[in-house]
């Protein structure tokens, strides 16, 4: 009677088993598609920084030319300062947006990972739990089959 209890609960804990390896499994697979998300928006930060950079440039270059021709007004200077302040907003407020996706994408990470260490810790102990079962099962054998000493 003993052992078919043992034996129920190894089939309960092996099916307990195989689950929380697919769980963790599944918490390696986000994982990984949130680090390829993070990757992808420091590639749109990166372009984001090459395209104001490209900008600003060109804005700059067009304050050093209209500054060598002595504009006594500055009214084209002013405009091309307000430009400025302008790509300079515009950007930062792409930059803060996509920083922001990133600071998300990064709680989540670590979100997954607590539930990953939770897992492992819940594995290891089904695993010790079945290691024990399959200990009593090879005691109970022993004990069950008799030794015939000095038969031969």
């Amino acid at each position: 009677m003993g052992y078919a209890v043992f034996a129920q609960r190894k089939v309960v804990l092996t099916s307990r088993l195989n689950t929380l390896q697919l769980m963790e499994m599944q918490m390696d697979d986000k994982q990984y598609r949130l680090a390829t998300d993070t990757i992808q928006l420091q590639q749109q930060l990166s372009a984001i920084h090459q395209g104001q950079s490209d900008e600003l440039s060109g804005l700059y270059e067009r304050l050093s030319q209209n500054s060598t021709e002595q504009d006594p007004e500055g009214t084209d200077r002013d405009a091309i300062n307000a430009e400025i302040e302008s790509v300079k907003n515009t950007y930062q407020g792409y930059e803060d947006e996509i920083n922001e996706q990133i600071y998300d994408l990064s709680a989540k990470e670590n979100s997954i990972e607590l539930e990953k260490k939770r897992l492992e810790t819940q594995i290891t102990k089904v695993e010790k739990e079945l290691e024990n079962i399959e200990k009593f099962e090879a005691s109970a054998i022993e004990r069950a089959n008799p030794k015939y000493d000095g038969v031969g």
